[in-house]
């Protein structure tokens, strides 16, 4: 048996905690993507950057109504494949635009110094 064997009969508990929360990030980051004053700004830096302004349209309706499924437990197998496609294009983006001004070693320390 495993050290923390006993926690297994709290698993559900924690899923739905960690679904709530993710659902919850995913609605505040996706809200302002759609509603926000600042909006058209946004989409205006995302069309600098390349990104089709449809494409920045449908990362936030799917961070909005896809943070909503999650909490509500609907699809959410398909959500979360969704999302996880969102982060590796936001990964590949910040790689091929963005990353070019920050050298690797430097942001390493850049987050380390963000996450506090």
């Amino acid at each position: 048996m495993a050290v923390f064997g006993f926690l297994e009969q709290y698993s559900d508990v924690a899923f739905l905690i960690l679904r709530i929360a993710l659902g919850f990030m995913m609605v505040v980051h996706g809200f302002p993507k759609l509603f926000g004053p600042a909006r058209p700004q946004m989409r205006s830096g995302m069309a600098q950057l390349g990104i089709p302004q449809t494409l920045f349209d449908l990362v936030g309706l799917l961070e909005f109504l896809g943070g909503i499924f999650l909490i509500a437990g609907f699809l959410t197998r398909i959500v979360a494949i969704l999302f996880a496609l969102e982060m590796v294009g936001t990964i590949a983006l910040y790689l091929s635009v963005l990353g070019k001004f920050t050298p690797p070693p430097e942001m390493l320390s850049q987050m380390v110094a963000n996450s506090r």
